[in-house]
């Protein structure tokens, strides 16, 4: 195996996580608070570790941050766009998943915000509360996608890859 090759994708990965943390903090804080955020990340000891390394840590981290982009620009959508966004971030959940089980947490995330926006349907106060974060109109056939791609490609994976030995969830 040619390791500088294996840490070189690490480093892409790197590369690309920055770009999306960045457009990400971009939309929400002005660019000279951004630059200072990012320069944390680059300077923090952890990411260079991981980026050099041949671990799973750097690729996961990277469709994390890709699949949180593409759900609030989902969520801030109000057209058609939602299902692309929501086919987006439903293989990039999956992919996450793949590499590390922690990426469970991107389709619990979903999860739990279309139980708030159920609940702000019978509650007043919550529905203002949701109405507040920039919520558009949700097109359910968008926002069921995402469950479609990622328990298929749970059942894939759960039936094509044989059973490796340590997981969080045992």
């Amino acid at each position: 195996y040619n390791l500088i090759a294996f840490r070189c994708i690490g480093i892409v990965f790197l590369a690309v996580f920055l770009f999306f943390v960045y457009k990400f903090l971009r939309e929400r804080f002005e660019v000279n608070d951004v630059l200072i955020m990012i320069m944390f990340f680059i300077g923090c000891k952890h990411y260079n570790e991981s980026a050099t390394s041949i671990l799973t840590d750097m690729p996961c981290a990277c469709f994390s941050m890709i699949a949180i982009y593409v759900l609030y620009k989902m969520i801030a959508c109000e057209n058609n766009k939602q299902y692309l966004y929501g086919i987006i971030f439903g293989i990039c959940s999956i992919c996450a998943y793949a590499l590390r089980t922690t990426g469970l947490v991107l389709i619990l995330t979903l999860l739990c915000i279309h139980v708030v926006i159920l609940i702000g349907k019978i509650i007043p106060f919550v529905n203002e509360q949701v109405n507040k974060t920039g919520l558009k109109k949700v097109i359910i056939g968008a926002h069921i996608i995402p469950y479609v791609i990622f328990f298929s490609g749970k059942l894939v994976l759960e039936t094509a890859l044989p059973v490796a030995g340590n997981d969080y969830l045992k």
